[in-house]
């Protein structure tokens, strides 16, 4: 995506190895220089008595003329602003959704809802979320109208719980994270699409990867790099699984501010979307950001 009569600047990859050959304190900065360095004075040596000395000085010439304008470059990627266009587009039905489950604090049972028979199969029922959320602002509304937009696509739903915080560890106050409310959710979610013709695999972080260890009791919802390496692995995983990145679905509705940039930054330059369910008025929107250079 780009805009009309904007002259491209250099491109994100690029960015970041003219900055990893540019940045002095960089290792690859100083290995690349040393490396350069011995490769033009060998070649300038074995071909010193081979080549006419006008050949040998057009070569020079234009080895320089490209150093120059590598340079100058560089300097346009390291001084000149971002640009990144953000726009709000159709959400996409796609076969895999990934969600981050907030903590419910809810005082409705989650028994009651799976005891009650307009569940079963109600992931279209217009009559689910407002079941579940009379006005009481219920947290576990959002995720499941995420999941309801991408029916009859949907097949997989992947579910990273946030872990523990430990609040004061002398009086060991803990806030509870949503890993410890996973199997109720996945229960919900499997009533839902219950007789619904589409079955529906739902699995935790945990479990989809394996069972990595470091995933076992959730995630910290405000640790961005751990955020970023979880879904990194579940798209590695899901590329495996067959899924391409135009079937998969970012939600970042669910968990604190960090998730959603993890959510977002983890689609940019992949040319697909993330989605977010309104808090206004709980309608699923899908963002389109993309890096257009500079």
């Amino acid at each position: 995506m780009s805009w009309k009569g904007a002259k491209a600047g250099p491109s994100l990859d690029e960015r970041r190895r003219l900055r990893a050959v540019f940045d002095a304190v960089h290792p690859d900065a100083i290995l690349t220089v040393v490396a350069l360095n011995i490769l033009l004075n060998t070649i300038a040596a074995l071909l010193h008595d081979w080549i006419p000395k006008i050949a040998l000085l057009l070569s020079a010439v234009a080895g320089v003329a490209y150093l120059v304008a590598l340079i100058w470059r560089a300097r346009r990627a390291a001084t000149e602003e971002v640009t990144v266009s953000a726009l709000e587009v159709h959400v996409p039905k796609c076969r895999a959704v990934i969600l981050f489950l907030s903590y419910r604090r809810g005082k409705t049972p989650v028994s009651d809802w799976l005891a009650d028979s307009r569940f079963r199969g109600g992931i279209l029922n217009p009559e689910i979320p407002k079941i579940m959320d009379p006005g009481t602002h219920e947290s576990w509304r959002m995720p499941v109208e995420g999941m309801a937009v991408h029916y009859p696509k949907i097949e997989q739903v992947v579910v990273i719980t946030s872990s523990d915080y430990v609040k004061d560890p002398v009086k060991k106050e803990i806030d509870e994270g949503s890993c410890h409310q996973y199997a109720d959710f996945k229960l919900l979610v499997e009533k839902l699409f219950e007789d619904s013709g589409r079955e529906v695999t739902v699995t935790d972080l945990y479990k989809f990867l394996d069972d990595r260890a470091e995933f076992k009791e959730g995630v910290d919802f405000e640790d961005a790099r751990i955020l970023v390496d979880a879904l990194v692995a579940v798209y590695r995983k899901l590329h495996e699984k067959g899924y391409q990145n135009k079937e998969i679905m970012v939600d970042v509705t669910g968990g604190p501010k960090v998730t959603t940039v993890a959510g977002a930054a983890i689609v940019l330059g992949k040319d697909q979307v993330f989605q977010y369910i309104s808090t206004r008025d709980h309608t699923p929107r899908a963002y389109d950001v993309t890096y257009i250079g500079a």
